[in-house]
């Protein structure tokens, strides 16, 4: 999950940050602009554009083996998840599905680098999207969520088996299998931002 802390820099409000898994690289959103940058730590250079779109950018959120960088945008006033090469930025980015109203791209990556995301359809599902190296997807979208309405903030566990998540508007907590099976609510309680895992059997979150 990004962090929420905001870091000032000369002429630049960066918040949001989310680093890749060798602590190289970091991207950001810049606060006043609402772009997403690129700071390659390694070579102290300049934050550059991590994309060439247009719109605002928000909630970046990196795969495991620090390639991909997904994350929210508006490019035409509708928020969406897409998705961008860390190493080919700026870079036109993947367009992967809606999220409606929503600028918080409610993502998580599996071990394998499979992108578990909610997508606003007529319940707010939750579906699992494999990509290729350059963020495209290869095949639809499978649906994970099938008995639970509103679904949001998925997590992925540890050994990449399990998915929790909140449902009913953020009212309760369920989980299921990486592939959508065995649906099961966990806990009926209000619950503000993400979900995360402290072990294999227990997961971290916000009470309201």
């Amino acid at each position: 999950v990004a962090e929420k802390a905001c870091e000032s820099r000369p002429g630049q409000m960066l918040c949001e940050a989310a680093m890749t898994p060798d602590g190289l690289v970091r991207v950001a959103r810049d606060a006043s602009a609402q772009r997403l940058m690129l700071l390659d730590l390694g070579k102290l250079n300049a934050p550059r554009r991590l994309t060439t779109g247009f719109g605002s950018e928000a909630s970046p959120t990196i795969s495991p083996d620090g390639r991909l960088v997904g994350f929210a945008s508006n490019p035409d006033g509708k928020w969406e998840m897409q998705v961008v090469p860390v190493d080919n930025a700026p870079a036109n980015a993947v367009q992967l599905g809606p999220l409606g109203s929503d600028r918080f791209a409610t993502a998580a990556w599996t071990p394998a680098g499979r992108l578990v995301a909610k997508i606003r359809t007529e319940d707010q599902d939750i579906y699992r999207i494999n990509l290729d190296t350059s963020g495209r997807a290869i095949g639809a979208p499978a649906r994970l969520t099938q008995d639970t309405p509103d679904n949001n903030w998925p997590s992925i566990s540890p050994d990449g088996t399990h998915v929790a998540y909140t449902y009913d508007y953020n009212r309760a907590i369920a989980v299921m299998t990486a592939d959508g099976a065995a649906e099961r609510p966990l806990l009926v309680v209000r619950t503000r931002g993400p979900i995360n895992w402290r072990s294999a059997d227990e997961v971290l979150f916000r009470r309201v």
